[in-house]
């Protein structure tokens, strides 16, 4: 079914998302689910083919692109391979958005030019689990001005890969 909320430049991009999923996730993604782990590389991958902090301002190393359908199409291409384990949808839709719009200048500085490349990704622990491994086995964790935000995937990555390391 075609739909009218996609513009050429959307379409462009699903087949950037299409190929990077068919050379960089597909042939990885059964390994991973035995693992229990995605590999780094696919983040510095998905980092090099702008597909992280797209929303992220230009100066950070981001696409300063605020569409969302961009995000949508790379949701529904990951989706459709059945490709969960990367977690490209937490790091996208939810932590780059705290980075982003709550971080001090110092802390943006800091983080948004890693997160937009991939070296500083949120990795998932278990990705066969799905949604579970965004919520389950969660680890509250000290976040600027007293608040709490959730980390995930603390057992089988590095500090500087959970999504609430600050």
């Amino acid at each position: 079914m075609r739909r009218d909320i996609f513009t050429a430049d959307h379409e462009a991009f699903r087949d950037v998302v299409r190929s990077f999923i068919k050379r960089d996730v597909e042939p990885h993604h059964e390994q991973w689910e035995r693992a229990g782990v995605v590999a780094r590389e696919v983040w510095l991958a998905a980092g090099r083919t702008g597909l992280l902090g797209i929303d992220i301002d230009e100066k950070y190393g981001g696409g300063g692109n605020a569409d969302y359908r961009y995000y949508l199409i790379l949701n529904e291409e990951l989706a459709r391979a059945g490709a969960h384990g990367p977690g490209f949808q937490v790091h996208n839709d939810i932590v780059g958005r705290y980075r982003s719009r709550l971080g001090t200048q110092e802390q943006r500085e800091r983080w948004l030019p890693g997160y937009c490349t991939g070296s500083r990704s949120r990795r998932s622990r278990s990705p066969s689990r799905g949604p579970t491994a965004i919520c389950g086995g969660c680890v509250p964790s000290p976040h600027w001005s007293g608040t709490t935000t959730w980390s995930t995937g603390r057992r089988r990555s590095s500090p500087t890969a959970n999504c609430a390391t600050w």
